[in-house]
């Protein structure tokens, strides 16, 4: 190769790039294909390799893709005498090469020029281009031929690894976990560090087969949200200088309720399963795009088969789950039915969620179905008393609760459950009350047409009671009070608080309600005749109590 020769031609491939079997051809390695008569004249450094293209055109840029070595002979400079024009003219040929993105350019010392004429070294150093004499013994038919076989090695090379991959990311299927074990087979395999994000974008799953920086949070999240309103998109990407980003949806298919081009399940909305987000150094080869397709239709059969699957079987070991099916909750293979149902980390907390549908929600019930299962991401999902019972890992945070509200529904979440309950026995008492809790609080869901979370709010019975029929009740029973005249009224109301809220002692109360004692004595019993009731008794107090809470200091 002559004593011309770089370092970065002898050197061998780096351990980083043999782990990739598809580095493709690039300048150096072609040059170390070649069995002699190649000199090195200007050195351009490394760059991929893609095409072989003998030309003497004048200008042969029209005809190039980009990355191609250019063999001429030096024919098409013959025309004009040696000196500065010709001199010019070769500097603008070499100019436009490197326009259009050649790797290298070959020249050829027979039969026009013995040597390299001076003024295309030249040009070469001057615009970065790599510049080889080529030897009257290797014809330029040799290079290309050299180049076709490399080339034919590396795409069978290619499609081997590429089967051996996909065999790979099947087999995973076969594990617990399979989207978690899927991922972490495909990082390695391209190179990337890979996210699996839930259908809300938090992170599910994350493996790292590179170094590589993950994407800046709020870009990504742009992505998302215009990958969700575009049902057709299936790839944006991302590029921020230091590393490319590959956006893909995961979307599953929903059942629809009848045939029909144009019925009503047709046009909703696809409620969507995850992103999967792939970030690679560099920008993905034809085998990165091709085992990443892959992965992508693998997660997508798990996750669609975790939506869809079986409506019986799962509504049925929801009900168990909740002990609400007067069967035993202890008997049965339950606490592996919640590590396979409910999917995530069994190190997380479980919720149990109520969702009702809003009066203009969707009133499909397997599509309702199918969005508490991408929403909840859980299979625990069954239909009761015109509710929806979920039974889910994750955490039901302001967008959550907001994305369900879109969807038509409102929900009602129960508190956090310790995931170290230890057995079934305890862990299927704690569901059941857990279930209790978010029935209670339902009817103040749907009283209010908001969503609420037990964990927001305190922890009595009157933070439980429906705000509307509460107040409804509170004016019923206090109705003899709140009809009398604003300044009787409001003395009244003033009074029982103030009687009440010291538990009867007459000195405390009277105080607290800026009166004597006496009178404090006079009101009460005149209270007491009003209402129609007992205040000796405790039952009487604690309901007046309660109503109180729901009445203004006003009596409004």
């Amino acid at each position: 190769m002559g004593q011309n020769a770089p370092n970065w031609l002898d050197r061998a491939p780096a351990a980083e790039d043999a782990g990739v079997p598809w580095e493709g051809l690039t300048v150096a390695r072609f040059l170390r294909e070649i069995r002699g008569g190649v000199q090195v004249v200007v050195e351009g450094g490394d760059a991929p390799l893609h095409w072989v293209e003998p030309s003497d055109l004048a200008d042969p840029t029209a005809y190039l893709i980009p990355h191609e070595l250019v063999l001429t002979t030096g024919a098409q400079w013959l025309d004009v005498p040696a000196g500065p024009q010709r001199d010019r003219r070769i500097d603008d040929y070499v100019a436009a090469l490197v326009g259009a993105r050649a790797s290298a350019l070959g020249f050829g010392t027979e039969p026009y020029f013995q040597n390299v004429p001076a003024a295309l070294s030249a040009a070469c150093r001057r615009h970065g281009l790599s510049l080889w004499q080529i030897d009257v013994s290797v014809p330029f038919a040799h290079l290309g031929i050299t180049f076709a076989k490399l080339l034919r090695s590396d795409t069978a090379r290619m499609m081997k690894d590429v089967a051996e991959a996909n065999r790979a990311l099947l087999r995973a299927l076969d594990r617990d976990r399979p989207e978690t074990r899927l991922i972490e087979e495909l990082a390695p395999r391209i190179g990337a560090a890979v996210q699996l994000l839930d259908p809300n974008g938090r992170l599910r799953h994350v493996a790292r087969g590179s170094s590589v920086e993950l994407p800046d949070e709020d870009a990504l999240h742009a992505v998302r949200h215009k990958l969700a309103s575009h049902r057709s998109a299936r790839l944006e990407v991302l590029s921020d200088g230091a590393a490319t980003h590959l956006v893909y949806p995961l979307r599953a298919r929903q059942p629809t309720a009848s045939p029909g081009p144009r019925d009503a399940a047709s046009q909703r909305p696809d409620p969507g399963t995850g992103t999967l987000v792939l970030s690679l150094a560099e920008p993905p080869s034809v085998a990165v795009r091709s085992i990443a397709g892959t992965a992508l239709s693998l997660l997508e059969v798990i996750l669609h088969q975790r939506l869809v699957g079986s409506f019986a079987a799962t509504q049925l070991a929801t009900l168990l789950v909740l002990g609400i099916t007067g069967q035993d909750p202890e008997s049965g293979r339950t606490d592996e039915l919640l590590d396979a149902a409910v999917g995530g980390n069994p190190r997380q907390p479980l919720y149990v969620v109520l969702a009702a549908g809003q009066e203009d929600g969707d009133t499909d019930p397997d599509h309702q179905v199918v969005l508490c299962r991408s929403l909840f991401d859980t299979r625990l999902v069954a239909r009761l008393d015109g509710q929806l019972a979920v039974v889910t890992r994750q955490p039901v945070d302001d967008p959550l609760m907001l994305r369900a509200r879109e969807a038509g529904m409102l929900v009602a979440v129960s508190r956090a459950l310790d995931p170290s309950a230890a057995g079934w026995r305890q862990r299927g008492a704690e569901l059941h009350e857990a279930y209790l809790q978010a029935a209670g609080l339902l009817r103040r869901v749907l009283d209010e047409q908001r969503s609420l979370r037990a964990a927001d709010l305190g922890s009595t019975f009157a933070d439980l009671l429906p705000l509307n029929a509460a107040r409804q009740l509170a004016h019923d029973l206090l109705a003899p009070l709140l009809e009398l005249p604003a300044t009787r009224r409001e003395l009244y109301l003033r009074v029982l608080r103030s009687w009440l809220d010291a538990n009867g002692q007459w000195d405390a109360s009277a105080a607290a309600a800026q009166l004597h004692r006496n009178s404090m004595r006079r009101h009460v019993s005149a209270i007491a005749e009003l209402l129609g009731v007992d205040l000796s008794e405790a039952a009487v107090r604690q309901e007046l109590y309660l109503a109180l809470r729901f009445i203004s200091k006003t009596g409004t």
